[in-house]
């Protein structure tokens, strides 16, 4: 396989933070620092809160797009029931999905789709899956049986029909795979970007394990960025 990494940075910073506001903080820093030429920005599943707009409020020169099923958007349209998103090719500099994809039966053409319509780079975050075995662990109940599975929001068996729910169950070596391969005969390059959950007690509970399975336990989420070549 072709290296994708290339010309990239070597100290990205590491991805902190606790809520969707955060999180969209975090993908303002990257994109103001390593992405600074550009000014048009899709934001998919964003969740109708505007919260990466709010980021930019003084930066008057990006423009921000919002794509979602309800909420405050630009555009409210259901991304699992399009083929194609309504927009030409390469109309924007950044396409961004910030745990978004997962919700997404059409996981795979809603990326395909971002890369179609990104003229340079694309902003992707997603959960690692395999941490909703510490909640079970930890007996952590949730509190909405009616919403949420028994230990988690997303994964278990709720009692009535959820709002929503993801929809697919990602280990760290499935994303870093997939978006591998997807690129590999693209001219383009990729990072992964992790942080190592700092719990004690995580790092007792893998300090015997091998490097594979350390990686997949203490992995909260990988940050994935892609930048096009001409």
């Amino acid at each position: 396989m072709k290296n994708l990494k290339a010309n990239w940075p070597k100290n990205f910073p590491k991805p902190i933070y606790s809520n969707r506001f955060e999180r969209n903080k975090y993908a303002s820093i990257l994109i103001k620092k390593y992405f600074s030429d550009a000014s048009s920005i899709l934001n998919i599943g964003g969740g109708g809160k505007r919260h990466l707009e709010k980021c930019f409020e003084e930066n008057s020169n990006i423009k921000i797009t919002e794509v979602d099923f309800s909420g405050n958007n630009d555009l409210n349209i259901n991304l699992d029931k399009i083929d194609k998103l309504p927009f030409e090719n390469n109309s924007f500099d950044i396409s961004v999905a910030l745990d978004s994809l997962e919700h997404f039966e059409n996981f795979h053409g809603i990326f395909s789709e971002m890369f179609r319509i990104s003229k340079k780079y694309i902003i992707i975050s997603l959960p690692n899956s395999v941490e909703t075995f510490f909640e079970i662990l930890k007996h952590a109940k949730e509190d909405d049986p009616k919403e949420k599975g028994y230990y988690t929001k997303f994964y278990g068996l709720p009692l009535g029909k959820p709002s929503d729910r993801h929809r697919w169950f990602l280990t760290v070596r499935d994303i870093e795979r997939f978006f591998l391969k997807f690129l590999e005969d693209k001219n383009a390059e990729v990072q992964f970007i992790t942080k190592h959950d700092v719990s004690f007690k995580k790092f007792l509970l893998t300090f015997f394990l091998s490097k594979r399975l350390k990686k997949e336990l203490r992995y909260p989420f990988v940050w994935i960025l892609i930048k096009k070549n001409k």
